[in-house]
């Protein structure tokens, strides 16, 4: 399809907690870099099957739909483009100790071919870069925040 970007972080928090956080929907804001809106389209708020519709700001404008096409409880969400900008996207939850959640995502965006392309290429390309890592970061100290409420502490 296009572009790969692949980053793992690790987070001290219970893969519970972890895959709770990136599996609510609301919460998609609060740490996706670039999300200007992100909703529900029907009555499934997440699983396989569900869909939202995503507006997003990386410099240009983006709109999409996407359908949740891979889920697993603790193990895997995965995200297919089904309108719009072209994008996949793969989160995986790996116990790493006692209290500590590997989360790595794999995002995969696709862009339209000739001139038109090849001119968002170079704005989306290195947005999307700094998209990725600023919200794997953001999404991580989320979820130790979480956890750490959750603790008690």
């Amino acid at each position: 399809m296009g572009t790969d970007i692949v980053r793992t972080e690790t987070a001290e928090a219970p893969i519970g907690v972890a895959f709770a956080y990136l599996d609510d929907y609301r919460e998609v804001p609060s740490w996706m870099f670039g999300v200007e809106d992100f909703r529900v389209v029907g009555d499934q708020d997440h699983g396989l099957g569900s869909e939202f519709e995503a507006t997003l700001n990386l410099g240009i404008k983006l709109h999409t739909r996407i359908r949740c096409t891979e889920w697993e409880k603790n193990r895997v969400i995965g995200m297919d483009s089904v309108k719009g900008f072209k994008v996949r996207s793969r989160w995986y939850f790996e116990e790493d100790g006692p209290g500590r959640t590997k989360v790595r995502a794999e995002v995969t965006y696709g862009l339209p071919f000739g001139p038109a392309g090849k001119a968002m290429g170079k704005v989306i390309g290195p947005a999307v870069q700094r998209a990725v890592g600023h919200s794997a970061e953001t999404l991580i100290r989320n979820i130790e925040a979480l956890a750490a409420r959750e603790a008690g502490r």
